[in-house]
């Protein structure tokens, strides 16, 4: 793509616009996802295009490519809040930023981590700089760099460097996902460094929600035989502890339950695709009728560069993990959903990925942070009932998946 040598010229780029409202059934999911994959629009959107150049405080930028979504656009990486990103589909990625104000000498320069996913972060990259936009010099370049924290901003002095009114971040790899993201870039004269507050202490991630060590009596085991559950015949078993499906079918308990912590272990086979579900309330529509905490094989070429709420860990479709704490195909992981009222925590394999307010979603087409919902998920989660049966969902996509020691203790 070649860049535009005047302020004016405008690079274009699809996004995404408003959802078409259509259903797609769960059976589809699997083309579903390819689609998105492939386009970013999962085959219901209407493309939409948006300029790449925007306006920042110093004179302007320009980025490579769209962002993912409209409000974590380029202009993020350049507004001084770590808590804004840009984030955008691909390994790699440019920034460029021209001071109208005149050429500058900078001695460093900084990037700041996005707050989620540090295979995001970038990894090799090149500083350059230019005084017309397309003559290019390497000003700096660096290489299996690594950010140990989210929100870390990280300084990277600059020796001899010459005066340019043009600096470009070239991110040439990523730490290995299918999407990119920065919080901050920045470049500093020797003054401005002098003057540079430094960046606060990263605050402790919270702990997460206490689960009582209650009485072997408090917890109550579900599905120690099958006749405590609602399921189509033939479809799921039960041996030597371990339940598991031969179709995509749901297995539901027979009780409804309010405020509880489910707790429980289960194993993906290769690209695995599965889900527990709460607070079902309609058997037959369970897809619309529930919250679904994702199950996936994140390691799978089929779910690496999935929308983040598609992924293990997940709200599904509505509320992206913090981070990926599955395990590999084969290994046992750990859930910990803790249910109360509005209110959903999980906890995987021992770190909080997870914590949903149900009442901030209310809207039919979109969650909470603007993005788009998958369109069978149109009924808003703010008067959906906090009581409900508990689920499972089967061998989805021709994936297998095993459970564990499910149990559950009811909260007061």
């Amino acid at each position: 793509m070649k860049l535009p040598t005047t302020i004016s010229a405008l690079l274009l780029a699809g996004s995404c616009a408003c959802a078409a409202s259509i259903f797609v059934a769960i059976e589809q999911l699997d083309d579903v996802l390819q689609n998105y994959d492939s386009s970013g629009t999962a085959g219901w959107a209407t493309r939409v295009f948006m300029p790449l150049e925007v306006k920042i405080a110093t004179g302007s930028a320009w980025a490579s490519t769209a962002a993912l979504v409209p409000y974590e656009g380029a202009e993020k990486a350049f507004d001084g809040n770590p808590e804004t990103k840009y984030c955008t589909r691909g390994a790699a990625f440019w920034l460029q930023q021209h001071f109208a104000d005149g050429k500058r000498q900078i001695a460093a320069y900084g990037l700041t981590s996005a707050n989620d996913f540090p295979i995001r972060d970038p990894r090799n990259w090149k500083l350059l700089g230019s005084n017309d936009g397309k003559q290019w010099k390497v000003v700096d370049q660096r290489s299996n760099e690594t950010f140990t924290a989210r929100f870390q901003r990280r300084q990277f002095k600059v020796e001899n460097a010459a005066e340019y009114a043009w600096y470009k971040l070239d991110v040439t790899l990523n730490g290995g996902a299918g999407l990119s993201q920065l919080a901050d870039f920045s470049v500093w004269t020797a003054d401005e460094l002098k003057t540079l507050k430094p960046q606060p202490k990263p605050q402790p991630k919270p702990k997460p929600p206490a689960v009582e060590q209650a009485s072997a009596a408090a917890w109550q085991p579900l599905f120690t035989d099958l006749s405590e559950a609602e399921f189509p015949a033939g479809v799921w078993t039960l041996s030597n502890g371990e339940l598991t499906a031969s179709e995509d079918k749901l297995i539901l308990t027979k009780e409804e339950y309010e405020n509880f912590v489910l707790d429980l272990e289960f194993k993906n086979g290769p690209a695995a695709n599965s889900g527990v579900f709460v607070y079902v309330t309609d058997p037959r529509g369970w897809v619309k009728n529930s919250v679904e905490i994702q199950i996936t094989d994140d390691s799978a070429d089929k779910w690496a560069n999935a929308n983040p709420t598609w992924k293990c860990g997940a709200i599904f479709g509505r509320l992206a993990a913090s981070e990926s704490m599955v395990k590999p195909v084969g290994e046992w992981n750990r859930y910990t959903i803790i249910c109360k009222g509005p209110s959903i925590d999980v906890i995987l394999n021992g770190t909080h990925v997870n914590s949903m307010d149900m009442r901030k979603w209310d809207s039919p087409t979109h969650n909470p942070d603007k993005s788009k919902k998958p369109p069978w998920l149109s009924k808003p989660l703010n008067n959906h009932p906090t009581k409900g049966r508990v689920g499972f969902q089967g061998k989805h996509g021709g994936a297998p998946i095993w459970f564990r020691n499910v149990r559950i203790k009811q909260l007061d």
